[in-house]
């Protein structure tokens, strides 16, 4: 009867053992940098004119379960960034397919206009602190970041799936 317990107990170990290998796997896969980049059409951010800049929001996770999110606007051709309009800090957690994150929020004053004011990382304002925030994400070959978010209600402002693709 002992040997069974005993082979029950290894058996249980060796399951759990496996699942967190599995999610250190998924951990480190997600470690780096993932962008989302739109082009700037002329005239839809006030102060920029020609076509060489574009919108990015960036994703940089880090192994020791920090993140940052960054959202700015970036000349195309020699990569300089020109101002910020929102940045996140804080540390993320996964769990099976859900990614979460407690974070501070820095955001470009006025707020309800993103491209009203953009900013020098250092100038965004302390919005909001030790917020939580999760959604169901998925990695294409290592190469493609498929962030699901949650629904959201009827009146709000929502974004169902974004693609971010690995930059390092």
């Amino acid at each position: 009867m002992k040997i069974k317990k005993i082979g029950i107990y290894l058996g249980l170990i060796s399951i759990l053992s496996c699942h967190r290998n599995d999610d250190v796997k998924t951990t480190s896969n997600l470690i780096g940098v993932w962008e989302k980049s739109v082009k700037v059409e002329s005239g839809e951010i006030p102060g920029i004119q020609n076509m060489d800049y574009e919108y990015v929001a960036q994703y940089t996770f880090t192994p020791d379960q920090t993140f940052e999110l960054a959202s700015f606007i970036r000349n195309i051709d020699s990569g300089e960034i020109l101002a910020y309009s929102q940045r996140y800090l804080g540390t993320y957690e996964i769990e099976g397919n859900r990614l979460s994150f407690i974070y501070d929020y820095w955001g470009a004053e006025p707020l309800d206009d993103q491209y009203s004011d953009f900013k020098n990382i250092d100038e965004l304002t302390l919005i909001f602190e030790e917020e939580n925030w999760g959604f169901s994400y998925s990695l294409s070959l290592n190469k493609e970041l498929l962030i699901d978010f949650d629904p959201c209600g009827p009146l709000e402002n929502c974004v169902d799936k974004v693609t971010f693709f690995r930059i390092q």
